[in-house]
């Protein structure tokens, strides 16, 4: 003691943990999933209220876990070096702040927004830039442009299309629904929102008795959009390229039974931000 004092004093450990593996923090962040669909949040941080725990993982298993993750929307994760503990949550950093509690060995890695969008390179809608939805010029990089289309709250943003020259122009259209035609560009690339990353699958699985609206003929990509855009639909099932919507009330009270060749796909609650409307889908077959 600072007094030179004899006295003994007594620590009783709460909990042991004898799997500390290492005391530093990852040089790099890798490759693979970690480096092109996540990004660096915040060093020395945990975000709270995760939805999973795994161990014994290395940073970029984490990284692969979260994106795998099939019953539910993994949109972030923390990682504790330390201890190699993986942490999947539904939450994303930026958004949900207070979330965020300080830990010196684990770090928080959020997912990409450009993760929720489908590119076509060299590619622009007809006279996007005579007629956007809305522009930002210096958007910075496409994964800027990304964020404020799917945070936007003036109009529903289901596209974008980034220039070299930095500008970011945003659209209410979609390239399956009724949008402008898609053209040839030498200096922009367009990037439409892939709607299926905001459903939940449950592998072999189908509704019960299930009446909604049924679309013959179509891809899984189009069936989420149908459903993505349709105030009245909470999830989907897809089997052998027939799309069948389910209602908020057949999510909630109807349980999935086993069904080979279908899938059914649940919206997740807080991934849609975009306000959908009053749009309902006709029947097309």
């Amino acid at each position: 003691l600072a007094d030179g004092s004899q006295t003994t004093i007594t620590y009783t450990a709460t909990n042991v943990r004898d799997d500390v593996l290492n005391p530093y923090a990852p040089a790099e962040t890798g490759g693979g999933d970690l480096k092109h669909r996540f990004m660096l949040y915040k060093s020395g941080q945990q975000l709270s209220g995760s939805s999973e725990t795994l161990d014994g993982l290395a940073v970029s298993e984490c990284a692969t876990a979260c994106l795998g993750e099939t019953s539910f929307l993994c949109k972030a994760f923390s990682y504790c070096y330390t201890t190699a503990d993986c942490f999947l949550n539904t939450n994303r950093p930026s958004t949900n702040q207070s979330l965020l509690t300080n830990n010196g060995f684990c770090d928080v890695y959020s997912r990409l927004y450009i993760d929720s969008f489908q590119l076509f390179p060299g590619r622009v809608f007809e006279d996007s830039r005579a007629d956007p939805d809305g522009v930002i010029h210096s958007a910075g990089s496409p994964e800027d442009c990304a964020r404020l289309c799917y945070t936007n709250t003036a109009f529903t943003c289901r596209s974008f299309d980034m220039c070299d020259s930095g500008d970011c122009l945003l659209h209410r259209s979609h390239s399956l629904g009724d949008a402008k035609p898609i053209v040839n560009a030498s200096t922009c690339s367009h990037y439409t929102r892939d709607y299926l990353s905001d459903f939940t699958k449950q592998p072999g699985k189908a509704w019960p008795n299930l009446n909604g609206l049924v679309i013959d003929g179509t891809s899984l990509a189009a069936c989420a959009f149908e459903c993505g855009k349709d105030q009245t639909c909470s999830g989907f099932q897809f089997c052998d390229q027939q799309c069948s919507l389910a209602s908020s009330f057949i999510v909630q009270t109807s349980t999935p039974i086993a069904s080979n060749g279908c899938n059914v796909y649940t919206l997740t609650g807080s991934s849609i931000l975009y306000d959908r409307g009053t749009t309902t889908t006709t029947r097309r077959t």
